[in-house]
């Protein structure tokens, strides 16, 4: 774009993508005529277009459902096609891109929600063991639903009369019209960021119409995806929508929520209940075995009677102290004779005793010389006095 004019293709681009965000126009019934019907041979697709008395419309229906068709369509024929419009950028043009056709529309709603549902089934999303169990005693409890509902007041009625020690958080949706799939997916995705134990999705009785947002593609993924275990409990016990077959667990109606989520407080005293009588019965029966045990152990300590053989094992004590101080104390005195004994003969033998008496002791590099042989004139010796050391050399040596 340059000083504000438009080329073609960036008008055709904005319209494509105008058309691909409109909500409005994907997956919408048309009725029609049915002209210029034709089959590509090399592609498989088919080609068509759609008019009634005023308009027309191309449309084109790929491969891989041109071949699920169950019907022959002719130009001429009357059809409701299940189709999302959008804009061709090459051409310029608008077109249908069709998913179904059905002669006058004969069972496409049904049959549109029977593909989408096998489409999830073969996904493994509405497996049964995919499915997790409802907390018993849930701590906080998600409601989505419409704000100041009939689904709404009944829901809280319910669990303010059976549980009302359970803490409750709303999340207001649309629940009804085109805007309804996308808010009812943004409350489930708000719901799954809380602390919630369990969450309920639930609608009040309409028409199939009114019910229609619970059919889609885009809300039953988002109750497959809930990361909480979330209930649905969508229109009267006779309705059946899509996301029942995905949710963790489906309720016939709102109140049916109430109570499949919270136990009845009635039930929940009578439990307490029986529980104190055990424990009291229980803490009695402890209560009186342990009197019984101590009445026989104080039966048994009097037969003992402990007193007298404390008494004497204390006197047995101290006859054996006496004794055994007795025999330490003679034991140390031999030790104490023995090491004076010892050390006065270690005394004797001590060399410097010796030399104190007036005897010297010769050595020579540090070795004690005990014959002339092992000396020669001019060397050096040590003498060792009693007091004292001193160096001589040798002038004379007398065998």
């Amino acid at each position: 774009m340059d000083n504000g004019i438009l080329t073609v293709s960036q008008i055709n681009t904005y319209l494509a993508l105008k058309l691909k965000d409109d909500f409005r126009l994907k997956s919408k019934l048309v009725s029609g005529e049915v002209s210029n019907f034709k089959r590509h041979d090399k592609t498989g697709h088919i080609f068509f277009t759609l008019k009634d008395d005023k308009s027309s419309i191309k449309a084109i229906m790929y491969k891989s459902d041109a071949e699920k068709l169950k019907v022959t369509i002719e130009d001429g024929m009357s059809v409701i096609v299940l189709a999302s419009v959008a804009f061709y950028e090459r051409d310029g043009a608008c077109q249908l891109y069709v998913s179904d056709i059905r002669p006058c529309g004969t069972g496409l709603i049904n049959a549109s929600l029977e593909r989408l549902k096998e489409k999830l089934r073969q996904e493994g999303l509405c497996d049964e063991s995919r499915k997790r169990p409802i907390p018993e005693y849930p701590d906080k409890i998600g409601i989505i639903t419409a704000k100041n509902s009939a689904a709404e007041k009944d829901i809280l009625s319910i669990l303010e009369r059976r549980y009302p020690m359970g803490h409750i958080i709303l999340f207001p949706v649309l629940v009804q019209g085109e805007n309804a799939p996308d808010s009812i997916s943004s409350g489930i995705i708000s719901a799954c960021r809380s602390d919630c134990d369990v969450l309920i999705l639930a609608r009040g009785g309409g028409s199939s119409e009114d019910l229609g947002c619970f059919n889609t593609e885009k809300v039953a993924r988002a109750v497959a995806e809930s990361s909480i275990p979330i209930i649905t409990a969508v229109g009267h016990e006779t309705d059946t929508t899509l996301v029942d077959y995905v949710s963790d667990l489906r309720a016939p109606t709102p109140s049916a929520a109430a109570e499949l989520v919270a136990p009845d407080k009635k039930i929940l005293l009578e439990i307490l209940q029986n529980s104190t009588n055990m424990l009291y019965n229980y803490t009695l029966d402890n209560i009186l075995k342990s009197e019984r045990k101590l009445s026989s152990v104080s039966h048994q300590f009097n037969l003992l009677n402990i007193e007298r053989k404390i008494s004497s094992t204390e006197e047995d004590i101290k006859h054996c102290e006496y004794k055994l101080n007795k025999l330490v104390s003679g034991r140390i005195d031999k030790i104490e004779s023995s090491l004076l004994a010892k050390e006065a003969e270690f005394e004797q033998l001590n060399p410097l005793s010796i030399l104190s008496r007036g005897y010297s002791a010769v050595s020579k590099n540090g070795r004690i010389i005990a014959s002339t042989d092992d000396l020669s004139i001019g060397e050096i010796i040590e003498i060792k006095l009693g007091k004292g050391r001193l160096s001589a050399k040798i002038t004379e040596i007398e065998e």
